[in-house]
């Protein structure tokens, strides 16, 4: 019921759905008050009864503003990994020591090592001899918080023993 309630809510439609229900919430409140002729409400009721009404539109309004957050993350996240898992070129993420925490399949392609295997193992070992200096370089500033882009496209194949440039 309360899945219902809420994929009522998210939607356009379900927005109106809420309105029609507030609208007869007022009817059947008035019609609770009629003493004869004519319905007599108080000032304090009405108020009390309006500020339901706000209540169900915004709750309507808030639960669709979060589900399209959580959509909207959803789709960025996939978006990520597809890029991440499908770039020809080897991509990944290390920690603060320098160890892989994520890999893609052109990184194990190219190194000659599993995913699992690539998982927290250092990234130094598997870069070319003369290029260590420079990569490690490159991850000194980055840990000092610096936001830097570099590229290297030496790596050694744990198979050929030799840098792939």
């Amino acid at each position: 019921m309360l899945n219902l309630m809420k994929s009522l809510l998210i939607s356009a439609r379900g927005r109106i759905i809420a309105g029609l229900v507030a609208i007869v919430l007022v009817f059947t409140h008035l019609n609770m008050q009629r003493d004869g002729a004519f319905a007599q409400v108080i000032l304090n009721e009405w108020v009390g009864l309006w500020l339901r009404v706000i209540i169900i539109f915004s709750f309507g309004y808030f639960i669709d503003y979060i589900y399209r957050i959580k959509v909207t993350n959803e789709r960025n996240k996939e978006v990520y990994s597809s890029l991440f898992e499908h770039n020809p070129d080897a991509s990944y993420s290390i920690d603060l020591l320098g160890h892989f925490k994520e890999v893609n399949t052109a990184t194990s392609r190219i190194t000659g090592y599993s995913k699992e295997e690539l998982l927290n193992k250092s990234f130094l070992p598997i870069i070319a001899p003369e290029e260590k200096g420079r990569v490690f370089a490159y991850f000194k500033r980055v840990l000092n918080g610096e936001s830097v882009i570099f590229d290297s496209k030496s790596f050694i194949n744990r198979e050929k023993e030799e840098p792939l440039i």
